[in-house]
């Protein structure tokens, strides 16, 4: 379980001096004093000012108490969103819908995702080239994992399953899973080789399993762990995580995205499932990074 707690304001004094510590380790000066006070009440406020019912831990690593108010920042939407930062793995968390009471997790991310990969006849005339463009994420898997198992690759959080479907040029079996099956479904019939994927309602019951695809997943998960470690246990030895996630941007910035991950926090998620980080990579012109990441032989 994750650790949280009720902030004090010795624990405030605490984290102001852990904050200082890192601006000064990273060669940033210290604000003059008058600046100094009016920043470090004005954190004050929003650490004391939260529901008692919004204590909430890093998504990816899991600590609480290195969790400090990081800026306040609109996104393309205009809305406002409270933002905070992890000193221990440096991740960027989205306070305002981490800590929101009101629809479970689940109910708001599948309403997202059957908005987002609504199957229109636009959209799926366009499979094939999706399809096409993700044969070419296989392939950087296996570059780097040239002694990868072939027999079956999950795609988590599998959206129009184009992922799944170009796996199946590779793996034996390709799985994809979503929190709502009917939009695979209806995707389904229009995907290449739709013989050789099998639709999981229950991530959780799975067969052994060579490769996990999670892309733009993992910044949609409250807590990365608890979601992901019981698909991760599916993991034969020497299998690989494969994941993408978005940096902190503007038009990023929506309510079902928890968490904005740094190398240092997508190792600390990796680390805390017991994976083995083979390299982490950034699309600069889309400010996307990619994981790869294998289970211990």
């Amino acid at each position: 379980m994750p650790r949280t707690f009720e902030v004090s304001r010795t624990t405030t004094m605490t984290l102001r001096r852990i904050g200082h510590s890192v601006r000064i380790l990273l060669g940033h000066p210290l604000p003059f004093a008058e600046e100094q006070s009016a920043i470090s009440d004005q954190k004050l406020n929003r650490l004391t000012s939260r529901p008692l019912n919004s204590a909430f831990a890093c998504p990816a690593c899991g600590e609480a108490v290195t969790i400090v108010p990081h800026a306040l920042r609109s996104g393309q939407n205009g809305r406002t969103y409270d933002l905070w930062s992890c000193l221990a793995c440096t991740a960027v968390i989205n306070a305002t819908d981490l800590c929101a009471v009101g629809q479970p997790v689940t109910t708001v991310q599948s309403e997202s995702a059957a908005n987002f990969y609504r199957p229109t006849p636009e959209v799926i005339k366009a499979l094939p080239n999706e399809v096409a463009q993700n044969r070419n994420l296989i392939q950087f898997l296996l570059e780097h994992c040239p002694d990868l198992g072939r027999s079956a690759l999950l795609d988590f959080g599998a959206g129009r399953g184009c992922l799944a479907a170009a796996a199946t040029e590779v793996f034996d079996l390709a799985l994809a899973s979503e929190l709502d099956l009917t939009m695979l479904n209806e995707f389904l019939p229009h995907l290449p080789n739709n013989e050789r994927i099998r639709l999981v309602s229950d991530p959780r019951m799975l067969p052994p399993l060579d490769a996990i695809a999670a892309f733009h997943v993992l910044e949609h998960l409250p807590d990365v762990k608890r979601v992901l470690g019981p698909v991760v246990a599916a993991l034969q030895p020497g299998g690989a995580l494969f994941f993408q996630v978005p940096l902190l941007r503007s038009d990023y910035l929506l309510n079902t995205h928890y968490t904005f991950f740094s190398e240092a926090s997508a190792r600390a998620a990796c680390s805390r499932l017991g994976l083995d980080v083979v390299g982490v990579w950034y699309d600069q012109a889309l400010d996307f990074l990619t994981c790869i990441a294998r289970r211990p032989r």
